[in-house]
């Protein structure tokens, strides 16, 4: 099943739908909670996909409990990802949807507090499964020379490896025959996301024989390639 769904869980739609409007370069209006099609494109490629705001109106555990539920196993298999635009509020927070999302490896997991222009203190306790950062339109980077804010979720979203993008033709070689053209989507976003895995695993944990193994990796792609 084709993953070209985005959710966004908030607490209050009105205070961040400026920054949404941003973040998804287009108007989007406050009566509208599904809105389809949403273009998306870099210099490599093009894909649409469909964007699901929701509004929290109970606890996180609550919603968390739901979204996990059976009901909801047809959306938890057409999601490419899922952005908490929330006070990050308590480590207990980020904990809970850490223990109980990590399991959906196929999509991206974004906290992101619309609060604080500030990273969260512990963030660096949960980069193997969640991407935490602010909700501003900054260029600034943190200690590590990331960005932050929305350039950062616009940066997951770029390198989220779309299994319905369209290459841009630019960047195609000519000699290619078109039936590759498919195999050479997969290979650029498998190498993208190979490369967003070792940078959250390195800045987690500096163990030299993982990022030996990542090197590999990505070697063998670009020499394959």
């Amino acid at each position: 099943m084709t993953r070209d769904k985005v959710l966004i869980l908030c607490d209050d739609r009105s205070k961040i739908n400026d920054n949404l409007e941003l973040l998804f370069k287009q108007p989007l209006s406050l009566d509208t909670n599904i809105v389809k099609g949403i273009p998306w494109e870099n210099k490599y490629y093009t894909v649409e996909f469909d964007l699901y705001i929701d509004e929290i109106d109970t606890n996180l555990t609550d919603w968390i409990d739901e979204f996990m539920s059976d009901e909801c196993e047809l959306l938890r298999e057409v999601l490419a990802g899922i952005i908490f635009v929330l006070p990050l509020g308590q480590k207990d927070d980020l904990e809970q949807i850490q223990s109980h999302l990590k399991s959906e490896n196929d999509m991206f997991l974004i906290c992101s507090d619309p609060t604080t222009e500030s990273e969260y203190p512990h963030w660096e306790d949960f980069t193997t499964t969640l991407e935490i950062t602010t909700f501003g339109n900054s260029k600034a980077r943190n200690e590590y020379g990331e960005l932050m804010g929305i350039p950062r979720i616009q940066e997951i979203i770029d390198t989220y490896p779309w299994t319905n993008s369209e290459l841009k033709q630019d960047h195609l070689e000519s000699s290619k025959p078109e039936d590759t053209v498919g195999d050479d989507n997969i290979q650029l976003h498998h190498l993208l996301s190979t490369l967003q895995e070792a940078k959250s695993k390195y800045s987690e944990n500096k163990d030299d024989s993982m990022a030996q193994e990542l090197c590999e990796e990505i070697a063998k792609l670009i020499l394959d390639s």
